[in-house]
């Protein structure tokens, strides 16, 4: 008889007395139809065992619980130093219970119908790579890669899996391990590295980009049959293009504006962000306007940075480190009680800083803290 369905089958009882007689315990990859999930983990807690389902199919392993334990200990003493900051601990993975109630919110998912690009399988993916199991290879980075960090997983999840954090933090180790075609990889590094941070840098885009705009070329693409011939990619891009302004908000607009009323409300503080700071001013100049109308006094720091968003979901947390201590020198020395941010994404990163940063960094984590206890984004505000 096969070892799985001998295993199954037997009493709780005797099922428990083979499996202290071999001194093992049951890992099981690949997906099994002979009981029904509920029943097939109540049978394994009955047991005392752990179960874990892989998604990419594999055999049954048994390992011995000594032997297991050491090799863990070895690899993720090797892998810790690649996970700073407190964070999320790997061990969260754990918390799935493979309900699929993360199915249906997932984008990726819904698209594919594969549950290598839906969140359960994707933490599989990472629990592997955390245990060690597995190396990157162009198969299964390309799943990691598709996913859009959205998090609607997390909102839907019963268990509570913190599934954006886990995610981050390995593609952290991917962007270690993980060699990537050289194009590609310099481009990304040079727009997180030399560009995002940079304000004259992006002031200098946004011309370009500004230029292009009066060209009449964004129209040609778009409202010609040259949509028809060019990369979808390309012409879709086309509409998704900001409203660029060739200056930078934050230099325009330096400095404390005060209400027109004598009494003044809220001291608060705007984060212009990167690329909203060159794009889009109309925004940023309502939130400044609307703050004031309600009496509030709104702060604009010239020397503010990127959130570095989009390097902490690309990988570069050692970019995204430097970018956070530079906004949190900048906004711990400001009076202003409130910071405000009218960008979903800059608010979520800001108040995630502390995930960067180690526990023995007592002093930062403390500035990230105070911080984070003012950030409301600016609809909730």
């Amino acid at each position: 008889m096969d070892p799985l369905k001998e295993f199954i089958y037997m009493p709780v009882k005797l099922a428990s007395e083979w499996l202290a007689g071999k001194g093992l315990h049951l890992q099981i990859f690949g997906q099994t139809s002979l009981l029904s999930g509920q029943n097939f983990m109540q049978s394994l807690r009955a047991l005392g065992c752990r179960a874990l389902y892989h998604p990419f199919g594999g055999d049954i392993h048994l390992f011995h619980p000594a032997d297991e334990k050491n090799s863990q200990q070895e690899k993720s003493a090797q892998l810790l130093a690649l996970f700073p900051g407190p964070g999320v601990e790997f061990d969260n993975i754990m918390k799935c219970v493979h309900c699929g109630l993360c199915l249906d919110s997932c984008p990726t998912y819904r698209e594919s119908g594969l549950e290598q690009d839906s969140p359960r399988g994707r933490l599989y993916l990472m629990n592997a790579v955390w245990r060690g199991d597995m190396t990157f290879t162009e198969d299964n980075v390309r799943y990691l890669d598709r996913c859009i960090d959205c998090r609607a997983c997390e909102t839907a999840c019963p268990s509570k899996v913190p599934y954006g954090e886990l995610i981050e933090k390995t593609r952290g180790v991917l962007k270690e391990q993980f060699k990537r075609p050289l194009v590609p990889s310099a481009l990304q590094n040079f727009f997180f590295r030399l560009v995002l941070p940079h304000t004259g840098r992006l002031k200098l885009f946004s011309n370009l980009f500004k230029i292009y705009s009066y060209t009449g070329l964004r129209q040609l693409i778009t409202k010609t049959a040259l949509r028809r011939v060019l990369p979808g990619v390309m012409v879709k891009g086309q509409y998704m293009l900001p409203v660029f302004e060739g200056a930078s908000f934050k230099q325009k607009y330096a400095g404390t504006h005060h209400p027109a009323g004598k009494n003044i409300g809220v001291k608060t503080t705007l984060f212009t962000g990167c690329v909203a700071d060159v794009s889009d001013h109309e925004v940023h100049l309502s939130t400044l306007n609307l703050l004031l109308r309600a009496g509030c006094e709104v702060e604009v720091k010239p020397n503010q940075s990127c959130c570095c968003a989009l390097q902490v979901h690309g990988g570069d947390r050692e970019t995204g480190r430097t970018l956070a201590l530079k906004n949190v020198e900048v906004f711990s020395d400001s009076k202003a009680q409130k910071i405000i941010t009218n960008a979903g994404g800059c608010s979520a990163q800001l108040k995630e800083y502390h995930l960067l940063f180690t526990s023995a960094e007592s002093e930062t984590q403390n500035r990230v803290r105070r911080l984070k206890r003012r950030l409301p984004i600016f609809w909730s505000f």
